[in-house]
């Protein structure tokens, strides 16, 4: 059974795939960390970046002897723009934001058909990715939040 650091791994690897900028340059960060908070530069060549937010669960009880965790992870691509006032730049940033997760899915899809994937992507619901326009103009900052979620059914107690 995967688990928080199982997330952490794959969703790098995706963004060191996927997300293209200048050498050397870090392209994955974790939400309230020290490596985010300090460590996105305001260069251009730093982006676009992907910051993963949460891999929250629930679990449901089935009502039999085995259970379901849902994992809901969610995360940002995010491009940056120097000039807040070019509306044409901001559209682009979106677009190319669009683009990185058009490429994500398709992963995710071919990774959880490939049978010696990790096996919590075989769990990752496709139907459930959501992306919603965000921004923070303030930094020039824009992209798409992306929730999907990933339901795993266990039939005895958790290992």
């Amino acid at each position: 059974m995967a688990r928080h650091l199982d997330y952490i791994a794959y969703f790098k690897m995706l963004a060191d795939l996927h997300l293209a900028n200048a050498p050397g340059n870090k392209t994955f960060y974790k939400k309230g960390l020290d490596e985010f908070l300090n460590g996105l530069s305001l260069d251009e060549s730093a982006y676009p970046a992907m910051l993963l937010d949460r891999a929250d669960f629930t679990y449901k009880d089935n009502g039999y002897d085995n259970f379901t965790k849902i994992r809901t992870v969610a995360f940002l691509i995010f491009d940056h723009v120097s000039d807040i006032q070019d509306y044409d730049a901001i559209d682009l940033a979106f677009d190319n934001s669009e683009a990185i997760i058009d490429k994500i899915y398709n992963q995710i899809n071919d990774d959880r058909k490939n049978p010696e994937c990790a096996a919590f992507l075989k769990a990752v619901d496709m139907n459930s990715f959501q992306a919603t326009e965000a921004q923070n103009s303030g930094d020039g900052n824009y992209g798409y939040f992306v929730t999907v979620e990933i339901q795993s059914t266990h039939n005895t107690r958790l290992i």
